[in-house]
């Protein structure tokens, strides 16, 4: 699994995506940032949907509020490992227990948001722009090429603000 997602930091903790049903058991995986606690990502992958799941969290602390936006990517590679980049440089990494699967099943993706009791819950304050959910670990070198932008001036199009459910 590869989450690749430009974010501009707000100053407010919410999730960047998820697919991650709080109470009813249905977790598979969620990208995160904390600001109040810490100023952090937070990458889960959750193997029995619990709602607990294995947590990295990056070394990095991101400051909300300026101009910045920030190519954040989120790679799991089941057994294996979990790593967060930050504009394509390795941040943080988890190499022994790593679950060996996402539970898969019936819970919607959120777009800045996660889903509590059937609705939007845990908004993201910040910018997001440009998210991809990939089924492969992608390749370090890929994700330096992703971190860079096209072009010279380059800023993302839009900013989502609001969590949105992917069905």
């Amino acid at each position: 699994l590869t989450i690749d997602a430009w974010i501009k930091p707000d100053d407010k903790n919410g999730i960047i995506v998820s697919k991650w049903d709080w109470q009813n058991n249905r977790a598979s995986y969620m990208l995160a940032y904390n600001y109040s606690w810490d100023g952090r990502i937070w990458f889960f992958i959750s193997e029995h949907g619990d709602g607990i799941g294995t947590r990295l969290v990056s070394n990095t602390v991101m400051a909300p509020g300026s101009s910045l936006w920030h190519r954040i990517t989120a790679v799991y590679q089941p057994s294996t490992y979990m790593k967060i980049y930050i504009d394509g440089v390795e941040d943080a990494s988890l190499t022994t227990g790593v679950p060996s699967a996402i539970r898969s099943g019936a819970t919607r993706v959120f777009v800045g948001a996660s889903e509590l009791w059937g609705s939007c819950s845990t908004h993201y304050g910040g910018g997001i722009d440009e998210l991809r959910i990939m089924n492969v670990a992608t390749a370090p070198s890929a994700i330096q090429t992703l971190a860079v932008p096209a072009t010279a001036g380059w800023a993302p199009s839009a900013e989502l603000t609001a969590g949105l459910p992917i069905t």
